[in-house]
């Protein structure tokens, strides 16, 4: 995963099944930003449960 790559989101909660495209990384943390929640960046670690779409 890099900046730039589309994602799905298949975490359980209310963010499950949105896609997103990674905007930023810091680390070994990725932020994501979805157009369904354009407020906020979902922030994404080694737990989450998340799909790469295209890298």
């Amino acid at each position: 995963m890099k900046v730039g790559s589309i994602v799905q989101l298949q975490d359980n909660n209310e963010w499950n099944g949105f896609y997103g495209v990674v905007k930023y990384i810091k680390g070994e943390t990725a932020y994501v930003f979805c157009t369904l929640n354009p407020c906020y960046l979902y922030k994404v670690e080694k737990a989450n449960q998340i799909l790469l779409i295209d890298d």
